[in-house]
């Protein structure tokens, strides 16, 4: 392999990490944001169930939890999938530096 089939795999590989690195910031900050929003949000679920009469507010706020459970695993599924294709990335990067 000559230094300009080299620099090609090098620099398609800092490309595919940059924008694996980019997604994986966002989704940080996509799920910081949702934390901050569910917090506010679990707050005011929770008093408005509170001060409802005659409900079963415990069953509410156990389907919003449930809710709130789901997508945080969908989040993580996410932030797997993310670091799964970094990890093929290097494999790849690795593998056509070694041909």
């Amino acid at each position: 392999m000559n230094n300009n089939e080299k620099w090609k795999i090098e620099e398609a590989h800092d490309v595919a990490m940059r924008a694996l690195n980019e997604a994986e910031e966002r989704l940080d900050d996509y799920r910081q944001r949702f934390y901050q929003e569910t917090a506010k949000l679990s707050d005011f679920v929770s008093n408005f169930y509170h001060h409802l009469p005659n409900t079963s507010s415990n069953s509410f706020y156990r389907n919003f939890e449930q809710t709130v459970e789901e997508y945080n695993w969908e989040l993580r599924k996410k932030q797997q999938q993310i670091e799964e294709a970094r990890d093929e990335e290097q494999r790849d990067f690795n593998r056509k530096l070694d041909n």
